[in-house]
């Protein structure tokens, strides 16, 4: 089965933008603030080294002190967390290992305040697209068992006394930041049908249960088919929430070489619903579902140019778009105008092709059909001076706006295996296919990534797939250091209190922010996650514990 996978402190861009950030040092989205930044203004986080001895033996043991409390989540759990209020959420598995689940904790005790139960949902197998029919099977993982093994693996985004998550039925749903505790406030009143599942009886709701307000069906409403699983997080600009609706190609190894087919191409990218109702405002236009590569998890992000609010999207194409901020709630759904697309896949990628997508991944070579062999031959033609495979990528971390600019990466579903990649700097003031006039760095010794960068003090942090952490220069993309963990990593850097934070699959590694290299702590307990750091306390998920650190 195939795998899934910020506004720096004090920076001031009018007050509208502000008004869709976070106040205080809490982490309430995707990124904290609106344009994505992995980066807090928090201080006094711990760097986790053990006064004597090894770091994990002391982190691990009861007499660490950094530990205020921990909690067990589900057997799965990618939906990272954010702390507001008061309050930490999370994106876990459901009860019985089914379905997923949104579980609210005290930030105080991390003591269990609500959940939002999310039972598994059967979808039908879409239609086979006419011009694909000769190649088969057709076979669609969300309708197979996508959704009943992915959970919920989106970051939950709060505003106000709301919180917004997209679970892994496809379903964006706005909820009471209070849950039941303070009655059902509707319009949403059907959570005891929705708890229990489709085709059951109402289950008996309690104080814990969630507060479901409005519920936004993508898969009927936009009729999205994404690739494995729905993933994102939603973007909060004043009263309209941009969110993606994940839709997607399936990859199979039987279909190496053919054309793959979108179950619906048509289906839009990128939408704007009214955060207040769920009510439909906007969609993208750019037919972004006709050039898809594989999925779309990016979450979206903001920032303001020459007195425009932009919202920026990495597409499934390979894309980095520009798309105008509403102004407004509009009375019927419009088009979202599109300013700029940047392709941030360098012309030496693009010789496989879309049809050999999948070239390179272990699958093709394991499970493909034809001469394996002369599949192996063929990938060794397509691999650069030190054996990286040169092929196509899309975005799955968020474009980071910072000072005018636009920090990009790309990257793959981690079972399409490593290969170079590529981080870009875009001018984010031009407008049109700005591929080459809006290009101000490249820098493409970073491997295929699934993460998000860091921009600091005028540097550059990102994570890549291999777990390798490039610093670079912010202004000219030159490389300072490099640190090397060793293993895969899927989730972003986190740099705060001078320091980076980053969870491979095996480790928590933390190191000295700055120009010059220097690792302070390494403990042996990983996850699939990025950490966060609200109100003093670092946030980060361990092999399945949420601790909170201080």
């Amino acid at each position: 089965m195939k795998t899934q996978r910020f506004l720096l402190a004090g920076m001031t861009v009018g007050a509208v933008l502000l008004a869709a950030t976070s106040r205080g040092a809490d982490w309430p989205q995707w990124g904290r603030t609106a344009d994505r930044n992995m980066v807090s203004p928090e201080t006094g986080l711990p760097d986790l080294r053990a006064p004597t001895g090894a770091d994990t033996t002391f982190f691990t043991s009861e007499e660490n002190p950094c530990v205020k409390w921990k909690v067990r989540l589900g057997t799965t759990t990618w939906g990272n967390p954010t702390a507001t209020g008061g309050r930490v959420l999370a994106g876990t598995t459901g009860p019985d290992r089914q379905g997923g689940a949104v579980k609210c904790f005290d930030a105080e005790t991390g003591n269990l305040l609500w959940q939002l139960i999310c039972p598994a949902r059967d979808f039908p197998t879409p239609l086979r697209p006419e011009k694909y029919e000769k190649y088969s099977p057709w076979e669609y993982l969300v309708a197979m068992t996508g959704q009943h093994g992915w959970v919920i693996c989106s970051s939950t985004s709060v505003d106000g006394d709301r919180a917004y998550a997209l679970t892994q039925r496809g379903e964006v749903v706005c909820l009471d930041i209070h849950g039941l505790a303070n009655g059902n406030q509707g319009p949403f009143l059907d959570e005891a049908r929705y708890k229990a599942g489709d085709g059951q009886q109402p289950a008996t709701l309690e104080a814990t249960d969630a507060d479901i307000l409005w519920s936004f069906d993508l898969w009927t409403e936009v009729v999205t088919r994404p690739a494995d699983t729905f993933s994102n997080a939603a973007l909060i600009d004043g009263d309209i929430l941009y969110i993606s609706t994940c839709n997607g190609i399936e990859r199979w190894p039987n279909w190496h070489g053919k054309p793959a087919a979108p179950p619906n191409p048509d289906a839009p990218s990128l939408i704007a619903l009214d955060k207040r109702t769920g009510r439909l405002l906007a969609t993208d236009a750019e037919r972004i579902g006709h050039a898809l590569l594989h999925g779309q998890w990016s979450p979206p992000s903001l920032g303001e140019v020459n007195g425009k609010r932009l919202v920026f999207y990495g597409g499934g194409d390979g894309l980095c778009y520009a798309f105008e901020a509403l102004g407004g709630v509009p009375q019927e759904p419009v088009k979202l105008r599109k300013v700029w697309s940047y392709d941030c896949n360098l012309p030496e990628y693009k010789g496989i092709g879309v049809h050999n997508y999948s070239l390179g991944d272990i699958d093709v070579v394991r499970d493909g059909p034809g001469d394996k062999e002369a599949i192996k031959r063929d990938v060794e033609k397509h691999r650069d001076a030190d054996g990286r495979l040169l092929a196509m990528s899309e975005i799955i971390g968020s474009p980071v706006f910072h000072n005018n600019r636009v920090y990009v990466a790309i990257g793959r579903d981690p079972r399409h295996g490593p290969g170079r990649g590529a981080l870009h700097c875009i001018d984010a003031t031009g407008s049109g296919d700005i591929s080459q006039s809006g290009r101000i760095w490249c820098y493409d010794q970073i491997d295929r990534t699934l993460s998000t960068p860091s921009v600091a003090d005028g540097l550059v942090y990102a994570a890549d797939l291999t777990g390798r952490i490039h610093c670079l220069d912010a202004d000219t993309g030159r490389c300072l250091w490099t640190f090397d963990s060793g293993d895969e990593t899927w989730g972003s850097t986190l740099v705060a209190d001078g320091k980076v934070y980053l969870v491979t699959k095996k480790s928590f590694h933390v190191l000295a922010a700055g120009r010059e290299k220097k690792a302070l702590s390494s403990v042996r307990l990983g996850a699939d996650c990025t950490p966060i750091a609200a109100d003093g306390i670092l946030y980060v998920l361990l092999r399945g514990m949420l601790y909170a650190l201080q």
